[in-house]
C-alpha cells in the first residue's frame, strides 16, 4: 500500500533535499529561540547588578575597604600622625593586594595603592573590570549562539538554492514519472515514423 505523503512517492534526491532543508529549518529556530533567552538573561542579570552588585563586586569591595580607611585616615591627619598613618595604609596595602591577587585573578592590575585619591580610582575601576567579568560568560554565550545561527542559516539557505535549481528531467513523484516518461515515448515514435532515412526492420525468415 502507498503512502499518502508526497514525500514517499518522490524520488531518494527530492527526499534528501526536503529533509535536509527541514532540518536547517528546524535547527535555525531552535538556535533563535536559545539566543532570544540568552539575550533576555543577560538583561536580566544586568537590571539585577543596577539594583544590588554581585558577589564578586561585594568581594571585591571588601578587600579594598580596609586600605580606603587608612589612606583617608592618613589623608585627614596632622602632619605628626601622618607619616606613622601612611605607614600602617602601606602594609595594609600590601597585604590585601596579596589577597585581592587571590580572590580576583581577572584583575589584571592587584597592586592597590596608598593615597586616598588613588585608591578610590582604583576601586571604581575594579568595579567596572569585575562586571565586565561577570558578565562575560552570558555575552561569550550569545556571540556564540549568533554565529552558529548564522552558519544555520547559510546552511539553510543553500539546501532551498540546491533544491530550487533546474535538474535535468526532474521527477518529483510517480505521476510525474509516468507523463515525462509518455511525452518521451510519443516523440520517439513520432520521430521514428518521420524520419526518411528510418530502415525498416527485415522480417526474418
Amino acid at each position: 500500500m502507498e503512502r499518502a505523503s508526497g514525500l514517499s512517492n518522490a524520488p531518494a534526491s527530492t527526499r534528501r533535499f526536503h529533509m535536509g532543508s527541514s532540518s536547517a529549518w528546524l535547527i535555525s529556530k531552535i538556535l533563535a529561540a536559545q539566543l532570544s533567552n540568552a539575550k533576555r538573561n543577560l538583561e536580566t542579570v544586568r537590571e539585577r547588578m543596577r539594583e544590588m552588585p554581585p558577589d564578586e563586586v561585594r568581594q571585591v569591595r571588601e578587600i579594598i575597604r580596609p586600605v580606603h580607611d587608612k589612606a583617608l585616615d592618613a589623608e585627614n591627619a596632622n602632619l605628626f600622625t601622618r607619616g606613622r598613618l601612611r605607614r600602617a595604609a602601606e602594609k595594609t596595602a600590601v597585604e590585601r593586594s596579596a589577597l585581592l591577587k587571590q580572590a580576583a585573578p581577572w584583575l589584571e592590575d592587584t597592586r592597590i595603592p596608598v593615597t586616598y585619591g588613588e585608591v578610590n580610582t582604583f576601586s571604581a575601576n575594579a568595579d567596572k573590570t569585575t562586571m565586565v567579568h561577570v558578565l562575560m560568560p552570558y555575552e561569550r554565550r550569545i556571540a556564540e549562539l549568533e554565529t552558529r545561527l548564522a552558519k544555520a542559516k547559510e546552511s539553510e539557505a543553500g539546501n532551498v538554492r540546491r533544491g530550487t535549481e533546474p535538474e535535468h528531467n526532474p521527477v518529483k513523484n510517480r505521476k510525474d514519472f509516468k507523463a515525462a516518461f509518455n511525452v518521451t515515448l510519443n516523440k520517439n515514435l513520432e520521430k521514428a515514423n518521420t524520419d526518411p532515412e528510418r530502415k525498416t526492420p527485415q522480417t526474418r525468415r
